[in-house]
């Protein structure tokens, strides 16, 4: 019994503590399940709160967008207020001035009659009704227009005030807050581990306390004894149970911290939600202010654009009749003018009426003393020296009288009738050209062999005619002996003596020269021409010999041409007949250019171009003529050459000449290189039909290169010269190049082909490359019909000159003024380098804008001469000058290839220029070598 007793007092702390642990348990319980509660309310509001918050993000990028874009729709209208109030002053200021011009300008008598009976002045005949009308008008409107911005403006500021009134609070950023839902999470499951862990003990405890309650029941059932080690093991068993209490106590503390935490978080994070709320209310509120004021200036808006319509019309209706008034002002000025311009011409009809009876006078007193002449003191008779000139001459004529005393007398017989004119026709087919000054004073005449009475004879009639010897006249007349024509070509006004005219005026000699050849070859028939000494004998014979060209050579008939005869003979009377034989030299080596670009393709292929050029530089000395082949080319390595020429079934040809006038051993003192396309396509950039039969002279280039060459070996100028012309056809076959092919130049660089119009370029890159590689001369110039930019800028009469080099500008500069053929230096710069970039290739072979193609042009060249530029020049460097070796040139004479009409020298057609250019700039630079 005593036993009993002890166990159940044992037993009784063990009973206590697991009730203690089922109270914790629960105590744990609960709180978790709270927690759980407050979590799962976090989560739910979550979602809510995310799209609050993100809602809120974009109202308020929207409102400021919005607040944006009204200021901006303020500013815009205030602006296009002061821009129609501008306008609409600047054209009541035009009214005002048209109408005060109409006030002053009187209106004048036309012949016998007014404009209107009773208007003074032309303000008379407007309708100032609607001038004032349309003013009232423009008025209103812009009236309107600036109610309407003034209405804008304070609805504008009225929003803006409500709207800067209204406070949005800041809100967190959402991923910040759900780190902390997650923390939760974590406490939470922190939590349920302890309760689980507590569970466990409470099933120890309560396994432990049956025991206890199973043993005192078998006890008292039993009255038996407890053996010492069973007493031992259940007194361990509840020893353990108050450590076991303690340690789930402490546990319970911990769960119960964290519900605290939990409980804190869900505070602050519903107040975070409150907040949001209130934030998305706020910017509610601001979206429905500006709804508000979008709404109401749309009404306005549609007002506004009407009325800008509206205004927009008044304001051309009032432009339309300022110009109306100036063109009726304009108009009757022009009346006025042509009032006077007619009674002028009636004045000048009389002056030429008066003239014309003059010169019949004068030309009835010629007939007299032509008629005295054939009359003896036995009656009429033909003189004798005239019978050579007529079959079978009558003994006897009778001059038939005439009733009008201006006539021509005719001479008869009884059986033969012919006039004057007929035996002058036949007598006369020697020409003579002969210089006049402005003064009228004849030039060198008795050179010609003209007395002082010829001499004053052809003054008079020279007079007579209306001539007075202007620059760039030219008078035909026959001389008293009725043996030649003479054609008095006008040298201009000039204050010094004949022999003295200065050399700068050549270009009036050989135009003089060449228009007084045509008129005697053309209207007069001769069969051969004199030419009376000139200032300047090489122009005047250059006039002639360039007068003297046609090509015709194509035509099977050339019955009823007004052209020269097949044959003609000019000669020339002085004692320069050196610089006489220079200039038929020079002119004919541009006639010899002209040939070579007149001829059809298909006489003109790059085979045939390459044996008549060896055929001409036949027995001349120190001349070396090399045409090379295809195979000679691929060696070469010249890829632009066999990339253009593939199209053809023509093969292409290079041409290269060399010319040693001052030694075999001394350097190369000039490089030439010329374009020899004989006849470009365009390739599959295809030119228009329509010009480009022009395109058998695209070898212009090339032509005018041979051409200068042949004339400097026939002058045994002293220089050493190396001209290269690439030969071939720009065509459309299966193996043509096509845009976007690349290829590889003989210098390395790879080129692109963005155009297979831009072909010239890529022929003359291979050439100036290998010239300047193999020949290495001091100078080295090219020319080619490259550009049709070139003709934009300078048209005809001017070659475009791209150079880096000063000192060469200035040597090929006085060399067009030594020869006439004018040429002006063009822009040369790095910033053209970039243009060329190609994506795919080192260059393309045009630029990449619509601008600049001859410029681009050029610095395409420059790459193959000089080597791979980078573009880097700065633009504040006007010149970009620079002295490199060789000095470089490009001539672009796409504008002076072709004339577009005959005028003294200059032929219709292909020019040949500028042949006598190259020519000049050789012989200055074997005169003074370039440094």
């Amino acid at each position: 019994m005593a036993t009993l007793e002890k166990l159940t007092r044992l037993s009784e702390p063990s009973i206590q503590g697991a009730q203690s642990v089922k109270k914790i348990a629960k105590d744990a319980n609960e709180l978790v399940r709270q927690s759980q509660e407050e979590h799962q309310s976090i989560c739910k509001i979550h979602p809510k709160l995310a799209f609050l918050i993100a809602d809120s993000h974009v109202q308020i990028k929207l409102c400021q967008s919005l607040e944006g874009n009204l200021k901006r729709h303020l500013a815009d209208l205030e602006s296009t207020v002061q821009a129609k109030e501008q306008q609409a002053n600047d054209l009541f200021q035009e009214m005002a001035t048209i109408l005060e011009l109409l006030k002053s300008r009187e209106v004048n008598e036309i012949g016998s009659h007014s404009i209107k009976d009773g208007k003074h002045t032309l303000y008379d005949h407007i309708d100032q009704e609607a001038v004032d009308s349309l003013e009232s008008r423009v008025k209103q409107y812009l009236q309107q227009l600036q109610d309407i911005s003034k209405t804008n403006s304070e609805q504008c500021t009225q929003t803006l005030h409500k709207i800067n009134h209204i406070t949005i609070p800041e809100a967190e950023d959402i991923s910040i807050t759900w780190e902390g839902v997650q923390a939760m999470g974590n406490l939470i499951a922190d939590s349920q581990s302890a309760i689980d862990d507590i569970s466990q003990d409470l099933q120890s405890v309560e396994r432990h306390c049956d025991q206890l309650r199973d043993t005192i029941r078998d006890l008292e059932v039993q009255g038996g004894t407890l053996s010492i080690d069973d007493y031992n093991v259940l007194l361990h068993d509840t020893d353990e149970i108050p450590g076991i209490v303690a340690d789930l106590e402490e546990a319970l503390s911990g769960v119960r911290q964290r519900a605290d935490e939990i409980n804190v978080r869900h505070l602050q994070y519903s107040a975070f939600f409150d907040e949001s709320k209130r934030r998305f209310a706020a910017v509610s509120e601001i979206s429905d202010i500006f709804s508000e004021y979008v709404q109401t200036a749309a009404g306005e808006q549609s007002r506004y654009v009407a009325l800008v319509a509206a205004l927009d019309t008044a304001l051309e209706d009032m432009w339309g009749l300022v110009t109306w008034y100036r063109q009726f002002h304009s108009a009757y000025d022009g009346l006025i003018a042509e009032v006077h311009r007619r009674r002028q011409a009636q004045r000048d009809i009389l002056a030429a009426v008066d003239d014309m009876r003059a010169r019949l006078d004068a030309l009835h007193m010629e007939e007299l003393q032509t008629r005295a002449a054939f009359v003896d003191k036995d009656g009429p008779y033909l003189p004798s020296d005239l019978c050579p000139f007529i079959q079978d001459p009558p003994s006897r004529f009778v001059i038939e009288e005439v009733a009008d005393a201006g006539r021509f007398a005719s001479v008869q017989s009884h059986e033969t009738r012919f006039s004057t004119h007929q035996v002058l026709s036949e007598a006369a087919k020697r020409g003579l050209v002969l210089g006049v000054l402005s003064n009228n004073k004849l030039l060198n005449a008795d050179s010609a062999s003209l007395s002082n009475a010829q001499q004053q004879s052809l003054v008079a009639k020279a007079a007579a005619l209306g001539f007075s010897g202007e620059a760039g006249k030219v008078q035909t007349v026959l001389s008293d002996d009725l043996q030649q024509h003479i054609a008095l070509v006008g040298l201009g006004d000039t204050q010094a003596e004949a022999a003295k005219i200065s050399t700068t005026e050549t270009e009036i000699v050989r135009t003089a020269v060449a228009t007084g050849v045509r008129q005697l070859l053309q209207a007069r028939k001769v069969d051969s021409v004199t030419i009376a000494p000139m200032p300047h004998a090489q122009a005047a014979a250059e006039g002639a010999q360039l007068a003297l060209y046609k090509f015709d050579q194509f035509k099977s008939s050339k019955e009823g041409e007004d052209e020269a005869p097949a044959s003609i003979n000019v000669s020339w009377l002085d004692s320069t007949q050196k610089e006489w034989d220079a200039g038929q030299i020079t002119a004919n080596a541009q006639n010899f250019a002209r040939d070579l670009m007149n001829t059809p393709a298909n006489f003109m292929t790059p085979t045939l171009f390459a044996e008549r050029v060896a055929r001409e530089f036949q027995g001349l000395d120190n001349v070396h003529v090399r045409v090379h082949g295809p195979e000679w080319v691929k060696e070469q390595k010249m890829g632009g050459l066999l990339t253009v020429s593939q199209g053809s079934n023509e093969p292409l040809r290079f041409l290269e000449i060399e010319y040693r006038g001052s030694g075999a051993d001394t350097p190369v003192d000039l490089g030439l290189v010329g374009k020899g396309v004989t006849f470009d396509t365009g390739g599959y950039s295809l030119k228009p039909g329509r010009y480009m039969d022009a395109m058998k002279g695209d070898m212009g280039g090339g032509a005018v290169v041979v051409a200068a060459m042949r004339a400097l070996a026939q002058l045994r100028v002293p220089i050493n010269i190396v001209a290269a012309v690439p030969l071939c056809e720009n065509m459309i076959n299966g193996k043509a190049v096509k845009v976007s092919d690349v290829y590889t130049s003989r210098a390395g660089i790879t080129v692109e082909v963005m155009n297979t119009d831009a072909e010239g370029r890529l022929i003359l890159a291979d050439a100036l490359h290998y010239v300047t590689d193999v020949h290495k001369p001091t100078a080295l110039v090219d020319v080619a019909t490259l550009t049709g930019a070139m003709v934009v800028a300078l048209g005809e009469h001017y070659t475009g000159v791209f150079t880096p080099s000063p000192h060469l500008w200035q040597r090929i500069e006085r060399a067009a003024h030594t020869a006439d053929e004018p040429a002006w230096r063009m822009p040369l710069h790095d910033c053209w380098d970039a243009m060329l970039k190609s994506p795919v290739a080192d260059l393309s072979n045009i630029g990449n804008r619509a601008e600049a193609g001859a410029c681009t042009a050029a610095a395409f060249l420059r790459q193959f001469v000089h080597g791979k530029r980078t573009g880097k020049g700065i633009l504040g460097d006007q010149n970009n000058d620079e002295e490199s070796s060789p000095k470089w040139a490009h001539l672009d004479i796409a504008g002076p290839m072709e004339a577009a009409s005959t005028s003294g020298y200059h032929t219709k057609g292909m020019s040949g220029r500028p042949t006598r250019l190259l020519i000049a700039l050789a012989q200055d630079l074997a005169h003074k070598k370039l440094n």
